[in-house]
């Protein structure tokens, strides 16, 4: 009830709100890593020479195949990114790394074309999950790509003739695609010979005479049997008769061969040995030229020698008493080189012995 003018303001003394709960969410945290990227069962390699995975490509090895295939373990994680569940990289930066520099694929595959000769090149994986989280990078499968052989053209071995008993051949290691790589070039030597009796007028070899049946693949007892993987050889077997030519062939890391070298010079073994004694010279003697000349026909017994014989020098002197010459010694004077065991002189004037 109002009584006159007096106005009323209600007020409100107390509210009460009351909700009810319908539905909860909750958050899982995931810091767990996806397992590392590892080969396929039963092999030792990621890599591979096609797409059927049957032959490897060790880690770390040198190979003259420009296509290799690559290949791994599908990681076995449930909560993996099935849009983007690896990072890739494959190239020649030893410092890169497949979480910053590689590329997101499905595949566990990867194809990376065809490779150029001369280089190396690293391939890095990792797995990724749904919440972002990275494996630990798989181990690093490295590969070493060589498929030329090194060029010896205008290259030559050189030898030595100061030994009696070999022949010493040395040259230069041939440039090879495989120099820049740590670890490459050339592996090891193959030595091809090719001899001729200079005695007999044999020519001087032709490029066939130097084939597989005159290659020396290892060192030459006394020396240690081995692989030629230095720059020089020593031809034991070498005949001391003959006179010897070589050529050289270089095998790279990855097994390519190098063309042949140039023909060395001629190279024998130092003879020390002198040759034996002919004996006295039998002599015919006949006058003609109204008997101012005298025709002397000399002969004599072969001269033996362990490298052969290669001719005879006529010595003349009017005094049948001298000895053959010594240094100084002017009593003979050499008159002729001939290359057989009889010797006509149409000069020795009368009564010259």
């Amino acid at each position: 009830t109002l009584n006159g003018t007096t106005a009323l303001t209600p007020v409100i003394q107390d509210i009460n709100i009351s909700y009810e709960i319908q539905k909860s969410d909750s958050i899982t945290l995931d810091t767990s890593a996806p397992a590392t990227v590892v080969e396929l069962d039963g092999k030792t390699s990621v890599g591979f020479t096609d797409n059927t995975v049957a032959t490897e490509i060790a880690n770390d090895a040198w190979t003259q195949d420009l296509t290799p295939y690559f290949s791994w373990k599908a990681n076995a994680d449930a909560d993996l990114d099935g849009a983007a569940p690896y990072k890739v990289y494959f190239g020649t930066n030893a410092s890169a790394t497949a979480a910053i520099d590689g590329s997101a694929q499905v595949a566990t595959t990867y194809d990376p074309g065809t490779l150029t000769s001369g280089n190396q090149y690293y391939l890095k994986i990792i797995a990724k999950d749904l919440a972002g989280n990275y494996s630990a990078a798989s181990k690093d499968y490295t590969i070493k790509v060589d498929n030329t052989g090194a060029n010896y053209t205008g290259l030559a071995p050189t030898v030595s003739t100061t030994y009696s008993n070999k022949v010493q051949a040395n040259w230069a290691a041939p440039p090879d695609d495989s120099d820049s790589i740590v670890g490459g070039g050339i592996d090891k030597y193959y030595v091809y010979w090719a001899s001729r009796d200079v005695g007999t007028g044999d020519p001087v070899p032709s490029a066939g005479n130097f084939n597989d049946a005159n290659r020396y693949t290892q060192y030459e007892s006394p020396d240690t049997i081995a692989d030629i993987t230095n720059t020089g050889f020593n031809h034991y077997s070498a005949d001391g008769s003959l006179t010897y030519y070589y050529k050289i062939k270089a095998i790279d890391k990855a097994g390519n061969e190098s063309n042949l070298s140039d023909m060395s010079p001629a190279g024998y073994v130092q003879d020390t040995t002198p040759p034996s004694a002919t004996g006295v010279p039998s002599v015919t003697a006949g006058t003609f030229d109204s008997g101012t000349k005298v025709q002397n026909v000399l002969n004599w017994t072969i001269a033996s020698d362990n490298s052969g014989v290669s001719g005879y020098q006529i010595y003349r002197s009017k005094n049948s008493l001298s000895t053959m010459p010594l240094a100084g010694d002017t009593e003979y004077t050499l008159i002729d080189t001939v290359g057989t065991n009889s010797y006509t002189d149409n000069d020795g004037g009368a009564g010259r012995p």
